[in-house]
């Protein structure tokens, strides 16, 4: 294993690979660095002093952590035809201070595991926080196993039934190792199951809140890439987060971009213009960013390898699974602008990127409209413009377009949400909401967010009733915030025509002078 490292080591400072030959190296890495890891936590004889030295906590996100595991565990179920329920329970905190590298291979460890041994029905995910702990529980519908057998699943190398594994990849590692780490990160690994009724494992772990600034200070750059002459197409069928991505580009990046609202336009248009990198949204109703992916490495040419980047609400970077050979690469929505750039650097050819570092200056009546505007804006609690403003690159402009956005969309989406409801289309009505919690998201709405996360998994699961009860309330929720930012804007507008006025009248009376 070692030598598979080293070798992968030796052939990435090679200069003249191509980008797809480097990017299945670092995989090969990056793959073989876990089963190393794996390794040396079975066959170290002082397991327990070495396994404490390999724990390296430190502040991350926690909600960026969780949305790359479901949207990972969504994938591999949907290949099997199962359901993947994911839930959220209590106030579930923003940052964690833990070794995130061991949580994400513990909890996609008993996950996979799941999935792996479920033919039939669902497998479900529930994180809960409480005083001082949280909870991940991970249930299936599988195969099970009786009560005597379970103290095997955690003994290396032990298959427990050999005529199902004969026909399933894996050597046995992942729950000996995901026990070990648990314990390391001072929690418990629980488990009940029964022959035919599935199994449930529960992971109880400490919960220690983490430093956002410390996350922050971890990813700042003192530079930006600047790529002027890039062709970018950006497909979004929400125009709130196309206007977030398009000005991110723009904003950091100097990149101008092209816009398509829809798969269909998408395909026509890359038809007319080869596109150095494509960004393309997954969810979108009609033909999904998936199939509009395959339609255009259909076209041929220069579009059978083009990058394309999948943005979706619950993204997971680098995926290869096969049934997404036509999409290169995956960014989280809301997207953080440290992603996007280590997307950009990952996928622009080298002579497009220009180190270059952007500084915007605001004048002085602009910066003091601003100032005016989020003052008014800190009366509506439903908004946490800090975190807004953070998702849109500290760019007020861009971050009070996007709000306005907002604001104008809801009377309409509304509207639908509850016409989707009366007509029963749950599969409309989960498409519309789950493309609301990428918006709110991205403008720090965060608990109207999390309630379109519960109304998606509700739709999804075809729970009218739940949709029914849940519904109506979110509709007013959003409703009500729109009433707020509508009197926001009209106050905004005002302030400015005044200023404006009072500067025309100083112009005025000075050129008298």
């Amino acid at each position: 294993m070692s030598a598979i490292i080293s070798i992968a080591e030796i052939l990435l400072h090679d200069d003249t690979l191509i980008s797809w030959h480097r990017k299945y190296l670092q995989d090969i890495k990056a793959e073989a660095d876990v089963l190393l890891s794996n390794l040396n936590i079975l066959f170290d004889p002082a397991v327990e002093i070495a396994g404490k030295r390999s724990l390296v906590p430190t502040s991350f996100d926690f909600r960026q952590l969780l949305d790359g595991i479901t949207s990972l565990a969504t994938i591999f179920a949907n290949r099997k035809d199962l359901e993947f329920v994911y839930e959220l329970e209590g106030d579930i905190p923003s940052h964690l201070y833990a070794d995130d590298v061991r949580l994400r291979q513990v909890l996609l460890n008993i996950i996979g595991n799941a999935i792996k041994f479920t033919d039939t029905g669902s497998v479900t995910f529930r994180v809960a926080s409480g005083v001082g702990c949280l909870r991940f529980k991970i249930s299936d519908t599988g195969i099970g196993v009786d009560e005597d057998s379970i103290p095997r699943l955690f003994q290396p190398f032990v298959l427990l039934d050999t005529e199902i594994n004969h026909k399933l990849p894996g050597s046995g590692l992942g729950l000996p190792v995901s026990k070990h780490l648990v314990e390391l990160m001072g929690g418990t690994l629980e488990v009940s199951s029964s022959p035919g009724n599935g199994s449930t494992f529960i992971v109880t772990l400490p919960k220690i809140l983490g430093d956002e600034r410390a996350v922050e200070a971890t990813v700042s750059r003192t530079g930006t890439l600047y790529s002027p002459d890039t062709r970018v197409l950006v497909v979004d069928d929400n125009e709130i987060s196309l206007s977030l991505t398009t000005g991110l580009l723009k904003s950091l990046h100097g990149i101008d971009s092209d816009v398509a609202l829809s798969g269909p336009q998408a395909i026509e248009m890359v038809g007319r213009t080869e596109y150095h990198l494509i960004f393309m949204d997954h969810m979108m109703p009609a033909m999904n960013g998936v199939e509009t992916s395959a339609h255009i490495r259909n076209l041929g040419g220069f579009n059978t390898t083009v990058p394309i980047v999948s943005l979706t609400a619950n993204a997971v970077p680098a995926l290869n699974d096969s049934l997404f050979r036509t999409i290169n690469d995956f960014l989280s929505k809301p997207i953080r602008k440290h992603e996007l750039e280590t997307v950009l650097h990952r996928w622009l050819p080298d002579h497009l990127r220009v180190s270059h570092h952007i500084k915007k200056q605001q004048a002085g009546s602009a910066r003091e409209a601003a100032k005016s505007f989020y003052k008014r804006l800190a009366n509506i609690k439903e908004i946490d413009s800090r975190v807004g403003l953070k998702n849109a690159a500290g760019d007020y402009e861009m971050y009070e377009h996007s709000l306005k956005l907002l604001c104008d969309k809801i009377p309409m989406i509304t509207q639908l949400l509850l016409e989707l409801l009366d007509q029963r289309d749950l599969n409309e009505l989960a498409i519309h909401v789950h493309g609301m919690k990428s918006s709110l998201a991205g403008v720090g709405v965060g608990a109207l967010s999390d309630m379109a996360t519960k109304l998606t998994n509700a739709a999804r699961q075809e729970d009218y009733n739940q949709c029914r009860e849940t519904l109506p309330f979110f509709v007013e929720e959003l409703r009500t915030m729109g009433r707020r930012l509508q009197y926001v804007f009209g106050e905004a507008a005002r302030s400015r025509r005044m200023r404006a006025q009072k500067l025309a009248e100083e112009a005025e009376a000075d050129s008298a002078l």
